[in-house]
């Protein structure tokens, strides 16, 4: 007899821990204790709470037809790839303002030997297009206004005038920049490489002791490669321009303009 109560007794646990197991019901542990979570009926669904002091733990089960289930929904990664081809265009999201140092020609017309212009640019974002190539980098296009101003001093030792001059530069930019996503001190952040492709109108004017009067002018056309790095809305860039056309800016001394600028991001 007692032989086949042992039996009998094997025969009811396993035939509980296989029911408890079974294809129709999910088995959770937490915190060292198991519980059972029978699968509901399609299109139904069964929630478990398990909350101390501190804290409560949800838990939720629900049993649908594949048929209801949208694809996105089923294969996650689709949709991931569909979110990198996305290209997003922005208006007037960035703002910028730097320092500019401009080296003339030496042999220009009318242009006295003299040093550097020093002066500031400031400039504002119409168009950004941003066109994903992969989950960290980045083809930025699009169109911008920009503004410089530089200055340079003179003095005249036979008359004794000291005048001064002001280079006006009026610019449409035209950026290609790639944008690569990095973590810099353990921060998210961007690098910023490329060129912007700059036309636009300037005149130079002379300010002496007795008059003011206009001594150069006529358009440009530069070419400014630039490398930056943003750090949540607030940029750091640095550039270099040259003028790609030196034969049309025959009595305007600017060959090239170095410069340091902060950006501000809108949105």
């Amino acid at each position: 007899m007692k032989a086949i109560s042992i039996i009998l007794g094997l025969i009811i646990g396993i035939t509980t821990v296989t029911l408890a197991q079974k294809s129709d019901s999910i088995v959770v542990t937490y915190d060292n204790q198991h519980t059972i979570i029978p699968v509901p009926a399609f299109g139904k669904q069964t929630t478990i709470k398990m909350a101390d002091s501190t804290q409560m733990i949800e838990i939720s089960v629900s049993r649908r037809e594949i048929s209801d289930i949208s694809k996105q929904t089923l294969y996650p990664a689709n949709t991931v790839s569909l979110q990198k081809t996305k290209n997003k265009a922005k208006w007037f999201s960035q703002v910028e303002a730097g320092y500019t140092l401009s080296i003339p020609y030496s042999n220009r017309y009318y242009y006295p030997e003299g040093g550097n212009f020093q002066g500031y640019k400031i400039g504002l974002s119409v168009r950004e297009k941003v066109r994903s190539i992969n989950s960290k980098t980045s083809l930025v296009t699009g169109f911008k206004l920009g503004y410089e101003q530089s200055f340079r001093n003179e003095i005249i030792q036979i008359t004794g005038d000291s005048p001064v001059y002001r280079s006006s530069f009026f610019q449409m930019l035209l950026p290609i920049a790639g944008k690569l996503q990095i973590t810099a001190l353990g921060l998210p952040a961007y690098v910023n490489y490329g060129a912007n492709f700059i036309v636009g109108y300037s005149f130079v004017t002379r300010k002496s002791n007795s008059n003011i009067e206009t001594v150069y002018d006529n358009g440009l056309f530069f070419l400014e490669p630039f490398l930056g790095i943003e750090f949540s809305k607030v940029g750091f860039r640095i550039a270099s321009s040259r003028n790609l056309a030196p034969d049309m800016s025959m009595y305007n001394p600017v060959k090239a303009v170095n410069s340091v600028s902060l950006s501000y991001r809108l949105f």
